[in-house]
């Protein structure tokens, strides 16, 4: 009778630690695969920054952000 339960919780522990290396090599992977962020300029209204954050995108980049900030519109690309 002993065996059984040591064989379930060394089990139980197996599954377990497995289970935190696969959520640490899940972030590893989230963060080599991060986007790289680039600033492009300022422009006075939100649509202008997204005209050109959408001619960014048909170029190529992967997305784009438009952040309010005094004086304007910052666009930010994702490549």
């Amino acid at each position: 009778m002993t065996k059984k339960p040591a064989r379930f919780l060394s089990l139980t522990a197996a599954i377990s630690a497995l289970s935190f290396g696969a959520a640490l090599l899940g972030t590893g992977t989230a963060n080599a695969s991060a986007s790289y962020i680039k600033y492009i300029d300022t422009y006075p209204t939100y649509s202008t920054c997204v005209d050109v954050g959408q001619s960014y995108q048909r170029e190529g980049f992967r997305d784009y952000d438009c952040l309010v900030e005094t004086g304007g519109w910052q666009l930010w690309l994702r490549y």
